[in-house]
């Protein structure tokens, strides 16, 4: 059971880094789609507006989507189940060993 849970939490983690960077490589394969038409013509002052505010949003983006450190799940005897001990330390343990 516990290593259920341990393979179930490896699988959440990589799912979570996969649609991090699933959502990176979209987010690439939509900046490339952006273009300045041909009778448009842009000033060195717009462009470098432009690439500054694509900077500002990729990095807001990456902010929010980084991991957030995990809370530990409360200890769960293994013997009779109860939360707050562990099998080390279960009272049924101490009976059933006597």
């Amino acid at each position: 059971r516990c290593m259920a849970m341990h393979s179930a939490a490896i699988l959440a983690a990589e799912n979570r880094a996969l649609k991090a960077a699933n959502e990176k490589q979209k987010r690439k394969q939509e900046r490339r789609r952006t273009y300045i038409g041909q009778e448009d013509a842009l000033t060195i002052e717009e462009g470098i507006d432009r690439v500054r505010r694509a900077n500002e949003e990729e990095s807001r983006v990456v902010e929010v989507t980084e991991e957030r450190p995990q809370k530990r799940a409360a200890r769960q005897c293994s013997i009779c189940g109860t939360v707050g001990h562990t099998a080390r330390t279960c009272s049924q343990r101490t009976r059933n060993s006597s």
